[in-house]
């Protein structure tokens, strides 16, 4: 695998790991929006993998307590 393709691999990972975390905490968009910050059209743009701005993702590992390297591998069940 290229290094382009680890990229996407770990960009979808990512995606997927950011919506589980939300639904594992049982929030809403409009509550993870209130807890973040960040407006549902945004948060509803990073889950479906879209572009987004890079300090969304430090918002958003900071309240779920993860390191940004972290949210880039499967997570633990």
């Amino acid at each position: 695998m290229d290094i382009k393709e680890q990229n996407a691999k770990a960009m979808d990972t990512m995606y997927a790991n950011l919506s589980a975390l939300r639904w594992s905490k049982g929030w809403s968009l409009a509550q993870l929006a209130d807890l973040s910050g960040i407006d549902t059209i945004t948060l509803t743009q990073i889950e479906s993998g879209e572009d987004f701005e890079a300090f969304y993702l430090f918002q958003l590992c900071q309240l779920y307590g993860f390191a940004i390297s972290d949210i880039f591998s499967p997570l633990s069940p």
